[in-house]
């Protein structure tokens, strides 16, 4: 029974009926989808659909909107590229939002429709009048969905500070875990001998011991400090070492 309480602990801090609680307060409201994403169009999208549809009526507006926004910006470069026979891309930014890049070789014949045209390399960054304001509104619908995103993660954070007790308990139980596990993987993939360490409770208990300075002594025999031994990458040949009593 005693060999086994250290892993019934382990198992009784993963079995608390607060972490429940915690992962229901996630899970009803963020989609299982949600990722970081380097790239700012991505991570954009991923932020304004982190939580669940029909949680909340006015977020799954400001979302059908959101898109209907974009949509639209697209379906007006492509009308634009039709029209006047050029390349015309849609490009966004944290900064400027959604905007039209078209080559720069048109910077001496680009039609008057497109304005704020700003040169950048081999493009030019431009928008017009219905871009700028569908950008306009698709950022105001962002806005809002971020605020409100922000105020649902501050409640399941709540959650979790209330119970921050069983998540720090959950989370020195997985450390212990691991760092039982990298003792066992590391002794059995090791060419060098290893033992488990005897305790007691008193030192009457210890064989051939002569000293007594309390209870619950350890006995080191031909110890070996086995992480410098390791990472140095000595041999361990007899005599490579010098062992501790």
């Amino acid at each position: 029974q005693t060999r086994h309480q250290l892993l019934r602990a382990v198992l009784l801090a993963m079995k608390q009926p607060a972490l429940s609680r915690v992962l229901s307060a996630v899970t009803d409201i963020f989609t299982e989808s949600t990722s970081y994403s380097k790239n700012s169009h991505a991570m954009r999208h991923q932020e304004c659909f982190a939580l669940k549809p029909n949680t909340d009526g006015m977020m799954d507006v400001l979302r059908k909107a959101f898109l209907a926004n974009v949509d639209d910006i697209y379906r007006l470069a492509d009308e634009y590229s039709e029209t006047y026979d050029i390349n015309v891309q849609v490009k966004e930014t944290a900064s400027r939002g959604y905007y039209l890049s078209i080559s720069a070789d048109l910077v001496n014949n680009l039609p008057q429709i497109f304005i704020q045209p700003v040169k950048s390399g081999r493009f030019i960054h431009c928008t017009t009048e219905e871009v700028y304001s569908l950008n306009s509104r698709a950022q105001e619908n962002v806005d809002d969905l971020l605020l409100m995103t922000h105020g649902r993660i501050q409640e399941v954070l709540q959650v979790a500070r209330d119970n921050y007790d069983c998540l720090a308990s959950l989370s020195d139980a997985i450390a212990l875990l691991d760092m039982c596990h990298c003792f066992a993987d590391n002794v059995a993939s090791s060419r060098m001998t290893w033992c488990r360490p005897l305790l007691s409770d008193s030192n009457s208990d210890l064989e051939h011991e002569d000293n007594s300075c309390g209870s619950g002594a350890i006995a080191i025999r031909n110890g070996r400090y086995a992480i410098d031994i390791t990472s140095s990458g000595t041999n361990t040949r007899e005599g490579d070492f010098v062992p501790n009593d």
